[in-house]
This record gives structure tokens, C-alpha cells and sequence, in this order.
């Protein structure tokens, strides 16, 4: 399985993202499989991107979550961590964008809070690493350009497992069929829900090349389910799940043994962000900050 320092790097890309998932939006009565006219339905609704739908979202749009647990052993290693997080992006009284959130990460002997806000056109960004805390403002300008990079953290995890499922299911049945993919749907509520569930060799061509031989020990399970409002006409959410205990053997004959546990999604929202007091916090030290974010990246 890829290292989750390698995850971690690409969440501190855009600071923080993500937290624990809340499942009732997602909850749903999955037993009818989804027949070929509801398959339709929902690519005229989706399109080919749901990523697309995510980022053009206008006012207080989506709350990003995400809990990942993993445990790797490869020889006589053992790495495990915990990533927590969330993160709320909506716009003020005045339109401009705006957000809110808080990651935890743990590996090893190490625990991470990381939080960060943008809001009036400053960034705020607090580090605690249960040794000291780091509390720091940014004017505008590199903000901008962070909160930019925000925008994009949704499509780049939930999206892009919705992207390919959608991608596939614009051709019809058949090729989830295909793909080792089956569609089920719940539409008793106020709302149209789709699941895709994933077989294990569907599973098997979402990894790394190298992990193609890939055992799973147990029941594996990916699902992706996709939430609309009742007529199809917008999208109300996103959530992404994978769970399950693998072992492979990669070209160098080492065998690597592992748990994976990922839930991950986008939910539209509608209330204004949430901020704490963020008169006390001082001046960005980049330098104090960048040795933490190097302690939280060497995670193992």
C-alpha cells in the first residue's frame, strides 16, 4: 500500500483537510440494484465530473471529512497511523470565500492538532505537536493562493474515486458490469441516493501498478455512494469508503502485510463557517513552522 507519510504529504500541500465522517446523509436502504434508466438519469445529472460540480459550488458550499487508519508491515517493519480531519468552505456576508479546519494526525510516538482558517483575506494556521504550539496570521496575497488550494482538496480525495466510477457508468451497466462494479439505489426519501459497490478485483485496479498481486484476507470493501436531491437536479454529496486487510509480496520478494480503514467525503452546506477567536494570533514564523510540518511529513 502506498505510506501514509506519502498521504500526509499531500494533505500539508494544502495545510489540512478532512475529519470524521458523519454517516447519516449516507445512510440508505441499498438493495435495489439500480436499473439502466436510473444509470442514465444519474450521468445526465453527474455528467463526467462530479469534481467539476464540487469546485463551482457558490456560497457556503461543502464540508469536507475524512478518518484514515492504516497499519503496514513490511519485513520486519511496522509503521501505523491515524489521520482525523475537517474542513468547512463557504462565503462571507459579502460573497468572498471563506473556511474553517482541523486536523489531527498520529504515527508512532507522535500526535499532531494542526487548525487553519481563512477569513477577511487572512490566513490563520495553529500547530501543536504536544510540546509547544505555533499560533500564526498571514496577510493576503500567499492566502489567496492557499485558499485556492483548499478549493481543490474535495475533488483531489472523494472526487476523484466519483470521477472514475462516473466515467465508466456514462457507458452503461454493462461496463460497470464490466469493471466489477455493481449500482444500487435508494429512492424512498426526500432524496436519490446511488451506491457502487466494488468487487475485489474492481478493488485491485484502483492500486499501484506494483500492488497488482495484492491479496485481500477476509471481506474487502470500497463502496462510493453519491447523493442528489430527488428530481436529479443537484448534488447534495459525495462519500467514499474503503476497509479491508491485504498482503502482497513487490518485486524485491518482501512481503508486506496491512489494514486499511479510509472514509472520505463532500457534503453541500448551508450554514456560514465557524470560527474560533483568532485575535491572539501573531505573525507567521516560517521557519518554526516548517520544522514542524517537516516532524509531521517524517511520520512513521
Amino acid at each position: 500500500m502506498k505510506k501514509l507519510k506519502v498521504i500526509v504529504s499531500a494533505l500539508l500541500v494544502v495545510v489540512s483537510i478532512f475529519a470524521f465522517t458523519a454517516c447519516g446523509e449516507f445512510n440508505g436502504n441499498f438493495k435495489e440494484a439500480a436499473t439502466e434508466e436510473q444509470i442514465n438519469q444519474v450521468n445526465k445529472a453527474a455528467g463526467s465530473s462530479y469534481s467539476e460540480v464540487i469546485d463551482e459550488q457558490e456560497g457556503n458550499g461543502w464540508i469536507y471529512k475524512i478518518s484514515a487508519d492504516s497499519k503496514m508491515t513490511k519485513g520486519d517493519k511496522t509503521e501505523k497511523s491515524k489521520i482525523k480531519g475537517e474542513v468547512q468552505i463557504g462565503t462571507d456576508a459579502n460573497g468572498k470565500a471563506e473556511y474553517a479546519s482541523k486536523l489531527t494526525i498520529t504515527g508512532g510516538d507522535k500526535k499532531f492538532n494542526v487548525e487553519n482558517y481563512f477569513k477577511d483575506g487572512t490566513y490563520y494556521l495553529k500547530i501543536n505537536d504536544g510540546k509547544g504550539k505555533i499560533s500564526s496570521a498571514l496577510a493576503a496575497g500567499a492566502s489567496e493562493t492557499i485558499g485556492s488550494l483548499m478549493k481543490m482538496a474535495g475533488p483531489m480525495y472523494v472526487g476523484m474515486y466519483a470521477d472514475n466510477v462516473a466515467s465508466i457508468s456514462i457507458k452503461g451497466s454493462a461496463a460497470l458490469e464490466t469493471a466489477g462494479i455493481k449500482a444500487y439505489v435508494d429512492a424512498s426519501g426526500d432524496t436519490f441516493k446511488i451506491k457502487y459497490d466494488f468487487t475485489d478485483e474492481a478493488i485491485k485496479n484502483t492500486l499501484p501498478e506494483d500492488e497488482s498481486d495484492v491479496k485481500f484476507k477476509g471481506n474487502a470493501n470500497m463502496n462510493v455512494i453519491v447523493v442528489f436531491n430527488k428530481d436529479l437536479t443537484a448534488l447534495k454529496g459525495v462519500r467514499v469508503e474503503m476497509k479491508y486487510d491485504y498482503e502482497y509480496t513487490d518485486s524485491d520478494n518482501v512481503k508486506t502485510t496491512g489494514k486499511t480503514k479510509f472514509v472520505a467525503s463532500v457534503l453541500a452546506n448551508d450554514k456560514a463557517v465557524k470560527f474560533p477567536n483568532l485575535s491572539s494570533y501573531g505573525d507567521m514564523n516560517f521557519t518554526e513552522i516548517g520544522k514542524m510540518l517537516d516532524s509531521i511529513t517524517s511520520l512513521k
